[in-house]
């Protein structure tokens, strides 16, 4: 089925066959089981790629600080953001119900990065690390939106939900692996950015100047540049 999984389309033909018998079906370990956790770096048993083929019922759950933020069936994917290199952590984490881990097909990352370091597949690169970020993204994107989730921007601390809404609404959302650049000198910006978890760090010719974060310790403003 990876011939047709929506994430590898229109990806090179000779990259999917060549993985395609990589693709192992993941043993089932009879209990509900969390397969990735979130914060963790790839090892061990969380070193794949996982998916689902188009046609499994069991629906698995995708964990956002320990709560269930989406239920996905047939044709997903899970571990992307670190398998293509947008994180080098798990976003999420991953739960599985009892009996339905069969449910998942594996490709180990170490053979999945070994092609693409082939200039064969050096767009392919590019379209999937897209992918992989466009599919985190959306995720949080949608969570943060439901109406039960707190939306914690210390700048409107004590602003209406509805403002907060619409400001995420607004906003496009982008994730960041550590140590990538957010913004370079000199380059043209047409908005603001907040960074909402995590922190970064603004430097003048390798000097840092000012350190973006939303923690109690720094004032309101600090999570906002430009």
């Amino acid at each position: 089925f990876l011939q047709e999984h929506p994430f590898f389309q229109d990806t090179n033909p000779s990259l999917r066959e060549r993985l395609a018998p990589q693709l192992v079906k993941r043993s089932d370990g009879g209990s509900s089981e969390e397969i990735l956790k979130q914060g963790h770096e790839p090892a061990g048993s969380m070193d794949y790629l996982f998916l689902t083929a188009p046609d499994v019922n069991a629906k698995v759950e995708v964990l956002f600080d320990g709560k269930t933020i989406a239920t996905l069936g047939g044709s997903s994917i899970f571990g992307q953001e670190v398998v293509f290199g947008v994180t080098k952590k798990f976003m999420f984490g991953i739960r599985v119900p009892a009996g339905a881990a069969g449910a998942l097909w594996v490709i180990p990352r170490s053979v999945i990065q070994s092609l693409l370091q082939r200039d064969t597949y050096r767009l392919d690169v590019a379209v999937l690390r897209e992918r992989a970020h466009s599919s985190a993204v959306a995720l949080l994107h949608s969570w943060f939106l439901q109406p039960t989730t707190n939306i914690r921007l210390r700048l409107f601390e004590n602003a209406a939900r509805d403002f907060k809404t619409a400001l995420v609404e607004a906003s496009e959302l982008s994730v960041y692996a550590e140590g990538a650049s957010i913004q370079h000198r000199n380059e043209f910006q047409e908005s603001c950015f907040c960074v909402f978890r995590g922190e970064a760090s603004a430097s003048i010719d390798g000097r840092s100047v000012a350190r973006l974060s939303q923690a109690p310790t720094m004032c309101s403003w600090a999570a906002w540049w430009g």
